[in-house]
């Protein structure tokens, strides 16, 4: 059976130290503090029920917190968070989980009803 949890990585490029929190509607827990430059992995699985995850610097002043959810743990592989403008922002990779290519359905169909080669078609009168 497939494993259903997936991991993310939260990466800190703000220039400070950031509290990461995880909890739903302003009831948090502290998880972890993740350094200037540094990085956490967070695994969740994805038949969890809703979770935020909230972001804050150490050092409380103009940075106000971001908060992520569990959806965007799910589609994204990294979560890099930066700071622009004297707020944070995150980018997000996507996970890419689905294949570009297909098979050609012709070539599909025809392995399908096409004869094994050790089999002879042969016609007798």
């Amino acid at each position: 059976m497939a494993s259903s949890k997936v991991t993310t990585v939260i990466v800190n490029r703000s220039g400070q130290a950031l509290i990461l929190r995880v909890g739903n509607q302003n009831c948090f827990a502290k998880l972890a503090t993740i350094a200037a430059g540094g990085e956490h992995k967070v695994e969740i699985d994805v038949n969890w029920t809703y979770q935020e995850f909230s972001l804050e610097p150490v050092k409380a002043g103009l940075l106000k917190k971001i908060v992520v959810n569990s959806d965007d743990c799910c589609d994204f592989k990294r979560l890099t968070v930066t700071e622009s403008e004297g707020k944070l922002q995150v980018d997000k990779v996507p996970r890419g989980q689905f294949s570009t290519h297909a098979p050609p359905l012709f070539h599909t169909w025809r392995t399908f009803f096409t004869l094994p080669k050790w089999i002879k078609w042969r016609f007798w009168l």
